[in-house]
């Protein structure tokens, strides 16, 4: 297993790229922010020869972001359904850069649009207020898009799922997909709590698109595993 703290000490787009190797995160290319005010041309020429893509998110991946003592999930921009042309991709580029401090080493991050999504959402490793553990998934299965959850922007359900559960005590596939995504990442990120967003389209397939440490964790009780565990085996041996 890699030490969290090496795979996460990246941005979002450093970090995406890096588990590109190991899961299905959508194709990606970034740059700097210095890059594209040096030379905007010359990045939207190496943009335009990625893809073959009609349809582009450009994200943000700013330093602030995602770090291991703060997170700042939507507080920048991020502008999807960008047509693939110069004109277009300007527009959203700037912005995006514009959302931003003045820090010409922030990033700007630019992958496909995903299509036909069936469910969207983030998932933690265990509960933002106390790290009890369980699996906390926020999604949205009816709007067919990727940024409800995390923009607060539609009503998306929650669901808390033991993290010693079975796959067979449960029947939505979806959620087994997701759980497999969180359980395969944390035997990638060893020891460290995980929020992860995601989507799956209609046929089954579930994309990767961003994981950060959980910062409040550093609150947290230690003992609160110990304790839920306990209450667990005493409910499931009183019910046996």
């Amino acid at each position: 297993m890699t030490s969290g703290d090496e795979m996460l000490k990246g941005t979002k787009a450093e970090t995406l790229v890096l588990l590109r190797e190991f899961f299905n995160v959508p194709q990606s290319i970034f740059f700097l922010v210095s890059d594209w005010e040096l030379n905007s041309s010359e990045v939207l020429n190496k943009i335009s020869e990625e893809f073959n893509e009609s349809l582009l998110i450009v994200r943000s991946s700013c330093k602030a972001e995602d770090s291991n003592e703060e997170s700042f999930a939507g507080a920048f921009e991020s502008i999807l359904n960008v047509k693939n042309n110069h004109e277009e991709l300007s527009s959203a580029i700037n912005v995006v850069i514009d959302s931003y401090d003045s820090d010409s080493s922030n990033q700007v991050l630019v992958q496909p649009m995903i299509r036909n999504v069936e469910m969207s959402g983030v998932v933690m490793s265990q509960v933002l207020d106390d790290g009890s553990p369980y699996y906390v998934i926020n999604y949205d299965d009816k709007t067919g898009l990727t940024d409800t959850v995390t923009s607060g922007s539609s009503i998306n359900k929650t669901v808390y799922i033991y993290n010693g559960v079975d796959d067979s005590d449960f029947d939505s596939d979806n959620l087994k997909l997701v759980l497999n995504l969180m359980r395969d990442l944390q035997c990638k990120i060893s020891n460290v709590p995980l929020d992860v967003e995601f989507a799956i389209n209609e046929s089954g397939e579930i994309f990767l698109l961003q994981v950060r440490k959980i910062t409040t964790s550093n609150k947290w009780n230690k003992e609160i595993n110990l304790e839920v565990s306990e209450r667990v085996h005493y409910l499931r041996e009183f019910l046996s």
